[in-house]
């Protein structure tokens, strides 16, 4: 009788854990999101001396909405050179203050506006995104002005994992 019913009880021990079991085993799968995005904001270029001035740093900083993140900054940084974008590192802070970093390079056609395009590996961040991967096509419309500061518009679309 003692057996039996220390059988019962370990059968219920089981089955009442499996579903919590189940749920912690899930929180190691990334599902796919897809996020999109327009932001606005400022670039600043600054002239690389060792360059003779003929490369410039180009930082970023732009807010806007963007899906499945809220309310939203992103940070970029690239070398401008003579072959394109280079050395290209973003980090979009989203809404609750996670972070997605990521590296790109990418393109520029001159015109009015100046159009860039790059495209982001996600390399991981802090929070949810702390183990996330994936892509983000960046899109940067550029208006020149005077001086070393000119209005951006960058429109993101991408496939986040996490």
């Amino acid at each position: 009788m003692k057996r039996t019913a220390l059988l019962g009880l370990l059968f219920l021990a089981v089955a009442m854990s499996a579903p919590v079991l189940a749920q912690q085993g899930n929180r190691t799968q990334t599902a796919s999101h897809e996020i999109t995005g327009v932001l606005e904001g400022t670039f600043t270029f600054v002239a690389l001396p060792y360059t003779n001035n003929s490369e410039f740093a180009t930082l970023g900083v732009v807010s806007g909405v963007v899906k499945d993140l809220g309310r939203s900054n992103m940070f970029t940084y690239h070398r401008h050179t003579t072959i394109g974008m280079e050395d290209g590192l973003v980090r979009i802070v989203a809404a609750n203050g996670d972070i997605i970093r990521g590296q790109y390079t990418g393109d520029v056609v001159w015109g009015t506006p100046i159009i860039g395009t790059a495209t982001v590996d996600i390399t991981g961040g802090t929070g949810r995104f702390a183990n996330a991967s994936g892509t983000i096509s960046l899109t940067a419309y550029v208006t020149m002005v005077d001086g070393s500061e000119w209005p951006v518009t960058w429109v993101l679309e991408g496939t986040i994992n996490y």
